[in-house]
């Protein structure tokens, strides 16, 4: 009788031990795991490295805000590379910039290269800007190309005269 007390007690102890280890454990790998929305550069690096690089869209709304109408820039500039690269038989890898930040804003400069094989056959930069939103941690809400301005013919300097 006594054997078996101490064999009840016994194995109460070891499943509360077990328990408490199991959601230790959970706990450790939800921390490692969780998205880190603290920072808007990274939301922002994350977002274009699922939208642009891996072409993950369901993993870019992991860092994008509910309403994403303001996202449809990068989703038609995807849809674009997805054509160059069926249309010319190339691959069309995306890499940016440091961003800058002003208040809720980020600007980076995307540079787009069309390679076959190991030859770059075109490369344009493009600045882009992103306007970010806390909303339970930063997440990306709009996706913007900036115009860059063209060349402007200076004023002539050579004083016309009249006859």
């Amino acid at each position: 009788m006594r054997w078996r007390r101490v064999a009840v007690i016994a194995g109460i102890v070891i499943g509360i031990g077990a328990a408490g280890a199991a959601t230790s454990g959970l706990f450790i790998y939800n921390e490692a795991t969780k998205i880190d929305r603290t920072e808007p550069q990274v939301v922002t690096d994350e977002y274009l490295r699922a939208a642009l690089v891996r072409k993950d869209f369901v993993g870019a709304d992991l860092y994008a805000c509910k309403n994403q109408e303001r996202l449809a820039p990068i989703k038609t500039l995807r849809a674009e590379l997805d054509q160059r690269e069926k249309e010319f038989d190339i691959t069309v890898l995306v890499s940016w910039g440091a961003f800058r930040q002003e208040g809720k804003t980020l600007t980076t400069e995307l540079t787009i290269s069309g390679r076959k094989g190991i030859t770059v056959t075109s490369k344009r930069s493009e600045t882009w800007r992103f306007t970010m939103a806390d909303e339970d941690g930063w997440r990306v809400c709009g996706a913007e190309k900036i115009a860059t301005p063209s060349p402007t013919p200076s004023a002539s300097t050579t004083p016309t005269t009249a006859p």
